[in-house]
């Protein structure tokens, strides 16, 4: 039964995953057929209820194909109806100019270029890896402590599970508003372990956590899960927010948890 079960499943379209406009539909065509059935048959139509919710639990739909159209119906929807995040996360720092930022870190050594293209010191790589698996496994407080020290102009972080996915939420108190920025928890993970692996090749702790955020264009593994870090866009399979003008940016996203890394 489990080795069914396994054949059945396919996890890239469920769970954190799950398309929801996928799901809506195959949900509706389920429903609507169970209803057809009903004019013929009470038990007929309770059989095709349970195996096509069940399919649309275990696979993510019941419609041949879904993944290939939902995109487009998705995308021609007003708005980001079925996303939580239609945005990129915030950042640790701002305010310093992109190309003094690149030439502190190409000055350090963290960053080497080589004709017109830039690699990641393999050094500093694995230094940046250590520290992020290190906050990896700390508690929403060392963690929120930890965001913390690194960001720049912030009275203080925490946690928010609240969400379907957890963030870090930095906060400044202005002397009449409280300003926020809220990273994602793999964003946090990333930038907070580069800030800490840059403490001894960059002194200003506002550059270093300015540079936090262009590092993340290196990355090569998933901050979160370790998982493979591909080039590829919004509009992933099942349908991610898009713009109508502009069409879905380019993003860094994991493979294997489909968490955004960054915006370009």
């Amino acid at each position: 039964m489990t080795r069914l079960l396994d054949a059945v499943r396919r996890p890239e379209y469920t769970g954190e995953r799950r398309c929801w406009p996928c799901t809506i539909v195959n949900a509706a065509v389920v429903a609507v057929a169970s209803a057809a059935v009903l004019v013929v048959s009470l038990p007929a139509a309770v059989v095709v209820a349970a195996l096509g919710g069940a399919a649309v639990a275990l696979r993510g739909y019941v419609v041949p194909y879904t993944p290939r159209f939902a995109p487009k119906l998705a995308a021609a929807l007003p708005g980001d109806l079925f996303h939580e995040d239609a945005g990129p996360s915030d950042s640790l720092g701002d305010g310093i100019d992109g190309e003094a930022v690149l030439g502190a870190l190409v000055d350090a050594g963290v960053v080497v270029p080589e004709g017109d293209q830039l690699f990641l010191d393999d050094e500093f790589r694995a230094s940046w890896r250590g520290e992020t698996a290190a906050l990896r496994e700390m508690d929403d407080d060392a963690l929120a402590a930890a965001v913390d020290d690194a960001a720049v102009r912030t009275d203080g972080a925490r946690v928010d599970r609240r969400r379907r996915r957890p963030t870090v939420v930095l906060e400044a108190d202005t002397g009449q508003t409280i300003d926020q920025r809220r990273l994602s928890y793999p964003v946090a993970l990333a930038e907070t372990g580069a800030a800490r692996a840059l403490a001894d090749r960059l002194p200003d702790p506002e550059l270093r956590a300015a540079a936090a955020e262009p590092l993340r264009t290196f990355l090569e593994a998933c901050p979160a899960c370790g998982g493979d870090v591909e080039e590829t866009t919004e509009a992933n399979c099942c349908g991610g927010p898009s713009h109508p003008r502009e069409g879905p940016r380019d993003v860094l996203a994991c493979a294997d948890c489909g968490e955004r890394l960054h915006t370009f």
